[in-house]
């Protein structure tokens, strides 16, 4: 065993650093391999998306927000999902102190209700009725279309 000055072993220490630059090179060569398959993939989309555009007049930009939308609410579950009972639990008492309670199960139900108005505006909490970009009034007269959640005139 040979011992340099600061008490490595410098043969070890070269074997666990050439074995890590294998390691490394072995990966930047996966990932230019799969990053060839991710740019097919992307193409691929690319053209359900034209195809989208062309035949059904579907606009892009809302289209690609739609599917960005999903998989964040995808990957958002997946994290609740993978606690336990009592952290989810101290998740929506934390998310419910930022005020965030919409993004709740309860608040994504009281939601869901509203929009299929099964329950008026004044039943919600305080949290929902605060992120209206409208009185609450107008939503309830139908002065807000509610496919777009733009205000619109009373007719007379």
């Amino acid at each position: 065993m040979n011992i340099g000055h600061n008490g490595i072993d410098p043969e070890k220490l070269t074997m666990y650093v050439e074995s890590c630059e294998a390691i490394s090179t072995e990966i930047a060569s996966a990932k230019g391999s799969h990053a060839k398959w991710c740019q097919e993939r992307k193409a691929e989309q690319k053209e359900i998306i034209d195809a989208a555009k062309d035949d059904a007049g579907i606009p892009k930009k809302e289209f690609r927000a739609i599917l960005k939308r999903r998989e964040m609410r995808q990957k958002l579950d997946a994290i609740r999902e993978n606690m336990e009972a009592e952290q989810q639990d101290m998740l929506d008492q934390m998310e419910h102190a930022l005020g965030d309670l919409s993004e709740t199960p309860l608040g994504e139900a009281a939601m869901q209700q509203a929009k299929e108005g099964q329950q008026t505006l004044e039943g919600l909490t305080g949290e929902v009725s605060e992120g209206l970009k409208y009185e609450p009034a107008d939503y309830e007269t139908g002065h807000v279309a509610p496919e777009t959640g733009h205000k619109t005139e009373p007719t007379t």
